[in-house]
């Protein structure tokens, strides 16, 4: 998936950050789990940040990097 499709998901430019982030930083550790995530679409942002929280390793870089 390219980031121009996922900034279509994106309803505005933090949330779109943060995919591309998740995207650049994790590619290779959650392949598969993107596959899933990224077929689908984000109707609110809510959904977005839900799965950024509950990702063990999405949580540790978030809490290191902030």
């Amino acid at each position: 998936m390219n980031l121009i499709t996922v900034n279509s998901f994106a309803n505005n430019e933090r949330i779109k950050t943060k995919i591309i982030l998740i995207i650049i930083k994790t590619k290779r550790i959650l392949k598969k789990n993107f596959q899933l995530i990224f077929s689908l679409s984000f109707p609110t942002s809510r959904y977005i940040e839900t799965f950024i929280y509950k990702n063990p390793f999405i949580k540790v870089w978030e809490r290191k990097y902030k």
